[in-house]
């Protein structure tokens, strides 16, 4: 008897034990994070490759909104260019000439003469680009699920190849040299990639090489933020954070997410049209609790960037997209610091869902480069 009564103090002792841990500190955790009253969110800006034609006007629509922006992002594609067959777990890389090197050196030096710091994305260009929300589709329709490789014990893709993954490193020095930045993001939306790889085997050590790489970046950058970016509608609708390893999302100092709200349409079991169509009369509604998912994964008061919000409007009026604007405000946690809008691709649309892909909400006039009513609802 004295057994079981000792015993059972001991677990009214860690019940209480476990209550109290819960009130004082996982409850305020939870609740300060779905608290959506909290600071005015940062904005900030992507700038990628395909602003490079307009960086005189981009430049000069970076100094007029400076007193407003403290930060912004340069999204530099990778030299190298890699060629994957999912089916075959193989990849073959080529290099591409430096072309765009001196305008991007540039760039940063003038951006920073004007009091704005700048941050790194290093954007890998795997399949052109094509394991991205936009395409992703068509990359899943050619992988063969149902199939096992032979020999995938001795299979490598990017990071899991020594070879490949030396050329990576080689690469991205030289384009972190290209400005003094302030924060790295190395990779991005490079979830969709890794759910690309059907075999396990290799899917954990290509997941555990990126990790090694991220840290062995840290290491080489102790005074920098280093993280990487993911996209929030994979990892919300196919609970993929635990399959990119959550602990080591976790551990990121800054969590760095891209979302465009209407594009889960890259589904695997649906097609696109039917998605766009169920889309099509909410184009400026979201729930306030869109974000929230945010919360139980990411668990403690993590900073959390924004960083390449696209959301294609069917209506373009001032109105529909004022609307939008003030709902995305509304959705974000707390613990999300900045906003980073990314300039969208200029291709009009023939087709409704080339609109829902390419004519993303322009934040200024694209003939003078000057903010429209959007542009001064978002930077307000």
């Amino acid at each position: 008897m004295a057994f079981f009564s000792t015993n059972k103090y001991k677990i009214i002792l860690l019940l209480f034990v476990a209550s109290v841990f819960f009130i004082f500190y996982i409850r305020p955790l939870y609740r300060d994070s779905t608290n959506k009253s909290g600071p005015a969110k940062l904005k900030s800006l992507v700038i990628s490759s395909k602003d490079l034609n307009d960086s005189e006007s981009i430049l000069r629509l970076i100094y007029e909104l400076k007193p407003k922006m403290p930060e912004i992002f340069l999204k530099i594609e990778s030299s190298l260019k890699f060629d994957c067959d999912f089916n075959e777990i193989n990849c073959q890389v080529s290099h591409l000439p430096d072309l765009n090197d001196s305008s991007w050196k540039t760039i940063a030096a003038r951006i920073k003469s004007m009091g704005v710091k700048i941050n790194f994305i290093y954007d890998l260009n795997l399949n052109n680009f094509n394991y991205k929300m936009h395409f992703i589709k068509s990359e899943y329709d050619k992988t063969n699920r149902s199939s096992k490789t032979r020999s995938a014990q001795s299979k490598k893709l990017i990071f899991s190849d020594p070879n490949s993954l030396a050329l990576i490193e080689i690469d991205f020095r030289k384009k972190m040299a290209l400005g003094d930045f302030e924060k790295i993001y190395f990779g991005s939306d490079l979830d969709f990639y890794f759910s690309l790889i059907r075999d396990e085997t290799v899917f954990k050590k290509e997941i555990d090489k990126f990790w090694a790489t991220l840290k062995n970046i840290k290491k080489e950058n102790l005074h920098k933020v280093v993280s990487t970016c993911f996209n929030y509608e994979h990892l919300r609708s196919y609970f993929f954070w635990g399959a990119l390893n959550r602990t080591e999302i976790h551990n990121l100092e800054v969590l760095c997410l891209s979302s465009y709200p209407t594009q889960i349409s890259w589904a695997k079991k649906y097609g696109v049209d039917l998605q766009l169509a169920v889309l099509e009369d909410r184009t400026t509604q979201f729930g306030k609790d869109y974000f929230d998912s945010l919360i139980p994964n990411t668990l403690t008061k993590k900073t959390i960037h924004i960083i390449g919000f696209g959301y294609p409007l069917l209506k373009e009026d001032d109105e529909t997209q004022l609307t939008l604007l003030d709902n995305l405000e509304e959705s974000l946690p707390s613990n999300v610091e900045l906003i980073a809008w990314e300039t969208p691709n200029r291709a009009h649309a023939t087709v409704p869902t080339q609109h829902y892909l390419f004519n993303q909400m322009l934040l200024w006039d694209i003939e003078n480069f000057e903010l429209n009513q959007s542009g001064y609802r978002f930077f307000k």
